[in-house]
């Protein structure tokens, strides 16, 4: 299908339908991707399996977490969460607080480019463009594109109307990319830092980017939260976060910081994450995820032998998963494959001195303090840069109200109109 006939199936089939009836449709079919029979499901789940390296378990996940957060009544949430009345995207309506009425309209074609880190990402985008009312054109990354796919399929069996302003490029379409960003009144990209350049680049300087590039995330835990009756599963709750994505999106905890002082030392607690993760349904072993394992190996070996505290765990077989342990507080660069380091320090200002030369990259931090000590310590994460802080365990599951990057999802997506009277 052509530029110009999306375009016109887009002003037959979506330009006028409300708004409650797009977030109602969608939040149909994410009910039936809740049901674990479901054959789009199914075919999800051997997709992300046997093409993205993911375990079954991982993919049953990622999917529950996914779909749990595009029910209707949670889109039409972030709705009124974004724009204060989802019906300013069928009309004017009445501003009580500006004395004006005001209206919003996305734009009428969307590009978006997906990398393959998050496939969950690519269902996010595509439904608030269709939000939006927006017709949208995405070019998946040649190592996820399965979800996105599957998931416009079973669209276009349960809303053919709504399906039908959607299309998927080839992974290696970059000259049809090319033409779909040209046409485009907004584009949508996710990638590392040099691969958004190039797009940025080429995009047309009338359409505005929004790119979300690569961030790290990480776990800070006080140490009122290593008391007897709670540090095991505090320990689980941290090995679920470090599973979850396999340590590949942004929401990965690359490094989890935890305060001496407490009932139980760091590098028990340290020892006790591995534990949990060594439980959990692991990922076919690959050459690559076996090389990344062998890097992280080496470096803390030599560390040790130059007689600094440095411990780690690992699977059985080698290349799983391996859990490290050091004193030193610098935040590390990159962790690949379910491999964390866990970091000893005695006062904050070690890690706010750690993070501080990744400010701007940092995205979420999964805290966990007494109240009063866990709201300074957020108002400090903030001044960081980071945009979420939450509760351990949900880091990979951040709900759909959820500021990516700090910013507006939908909210910055629309052009606004207003009749003043």
């Amino acid at each position: 299908m052509s530029l110009l006939e999306l375009e016109k199936t887009r002003l037959k089939f979506l330009a006028g339908r409300p708004v409650r009836s797009i977030a109602r449709s969608l939040g149909r079919l994410s009910l039936d991707w809740l049901r674990p029979g479901d054959r789009y499901r199914r075919r999800a789940i051997d997709a992300l399996t046997r093409r993205s390296g993911y375990s079954a378990q991982m993919a049953e996940s990622m999917l529950k977490a996914l779909f749990t957060e595009l029910t209707e009544p949670k889109i039409l949430g972030v709705l009124k969460s974004e724009l204060g009345d989802p019906l300013v995207l069928d009309g004017f309506r009445r501003d009580r607080h500006a004395g004006v009425f005001r209206r919003a309209a996305g734009p009428g074609l969307i590009a978006h480019v997906f990398a393959g880190t998050s496939p969950g990402a690519a269902v996010w985008s595509f439904v608030f463009g269709m939000l939006m009312k927006a017709s949208n054109v995405g070019k998946p990354s040649s190592r996820d594109e399965g979800l996105i796919r599957i998931y416009l399929e079973s669209l276009d069996r349960r809303d053919r109307s709504l399906a039908r302003t959607n299309r998927l490029l080839d992974a290696r379409d970059r000259k049809g990319l090319a033409e779909v960003m040209r046409q485009s009144g907004l584009i949508v990209a996710y990638g590392d830092e040099t691969t958004l350049d190039e797009l940025q680049a080429q995009a047309p300087p009338r359409a505005p980017f929004v790119r979300y590039g690569h961030r790290a995330s990480f776990s800070l835990y006080m140490k009122e939260t290593l008391s007897l009756s709670r540090w095991k599963a505090l320990a689980r709750r941290t090995a679920a976060d470090v599973w979850a994505m396999d340590q590949r999106g942004c929401l990965s905890p690359l490094a989890v910081y935890v305060e001496r002082g407490g009932a139980v030392t760091p590098p028990l607690f340290a020892r006790h994450v591995a534990h949990e993760i060594g439980r959990l349904p692991q990922p076919r072993r690959t050459r690559s995820r076996s090389a990344a394992h062998e890097i992280f190996r080496d470096r803390f070996k030599l560390r040790r032998l130059r007689g600094e505290s440095a411990l780690f765990w690992e699977s059985r077989p080698r290349g799983s998963w391996a859990v490290y342990y050091d004193e030193n507080p610098a935040f590390p660069p990159e962790a690949r494959h379910q491999t964390v380091i866990v970091k000893a320090f005695d006062g904050l200002a070690d890690v706010y001195g750690a993070l501080w030369p990744f400010a701007g990259r940092l995205e979420a931090a999964a805290l966990e303090a007494p109240g009063a000590r866990r709201l300074a310590i957020a108002r400090e994460l903030a001044r960081l840069g980071i945009c979420r802080v939450c509760r351990a365990g949900t880091l990979q599951r951040p709900p759909l109200t959820w500021r990516h990057d700090g910013c507006y999802n939908i909210a910055s997506w629309v052009k606004w109109t207003d009749l003043e009277v």
